[in-house]
């Protein structure tokens, strides 16, 4: 049986996706569910609360500020070199958002990896983007380290936790973890979603690339 927190935390999701479908449209629905073991594997999302949404079809677009047609609002983001960036002014060729978090070991494992697909490509039209839901005030330096380590070229930038579970997908457990990465095509529509980041995937994942590279 449901008891009377769980009840809570329902009608409070119930209340807060109502008012989110008013702010962006109907296509953006955000339920907050109490989990009900927190996370025990690092490369789960930390903490007792598991935020759900729509899956987006699109990158954010800068003629839909709602995201009243694609599902995810045009929005700017704060880059770990202090500028400001907008994810609706990479259309144009393929993009690649790579999801972490700086104290994730899985995160940390993937990184060099993310960061040499980056280099090696770079040439060829794709856009790499590391985005990270860590605070940019208190955990700032974490993530400096981690792009340090990882020798991350290109830019990475926070998001909140709310734009990144616009784009994951849930793991076997119905929680989403952490690195994850979706692969956009040049028109800005999802080619393909990454949710585990093991040595066997990598030529799944270059393939992807190259595919959209080629177009």
């Amino acid at each position: 049986m449901i008891n009377n927190e769980a009840k809570k935390a329902r009608n409070g999701a119930k209340l807060l996706m109502q008012t989110f479908q008013k702010l962006f449209g109907s296509a953006i629905a955000l339920v907050f569910v109490l989990a009900a073991h927190p996370a025990k594997n690092s490369n789960f999302v930390a903490g007792n609360v598991l935020i759900i949404a729509e899956q987006a079809s699109e990158l954010p677009r800068a003629d839909d500020p709602s995201g009243a047609r694609t599902g995810v609002p045009d929005y700017t983001m704060q880059t770990l070199k202090g500028k400001e960036m907008r994810l609706s002014a990479q259309r144009g060729h393929p993009v690649l958002l790579d999801f972490f978090l700086a104290d994730c070991p899985h995160c940390k494992a993937h990184a060099p990896y993310v960061a040499d697909l980056a280099r090696r490509f770079r040439a060829q039209g794709l856009t790499v983007v590391n985005l990270t839901p860590n605070n940019p005030y208190t955990e700032r330096e974490s993530v400096e380290t981690y792009a340090r380590e990882a020798k991350i070229e290109n830019e990475v930038a926070f998001v909140s936790g709310e734009v990144a579970m616009l784009y994951l997908t849930q793991n076997e457990a119905g929680h989403y973890g952490f690195p994850q990465a979706v692969l956009f095509d040049a028109a800005g529509r999802i080619a393909a979603r990454f949710d585990k980041w093991e040595e066997k995937d990598r030529p799944r994942i270059e393939a992807a690339i190259t595919k959209q590279l080629a177009k």
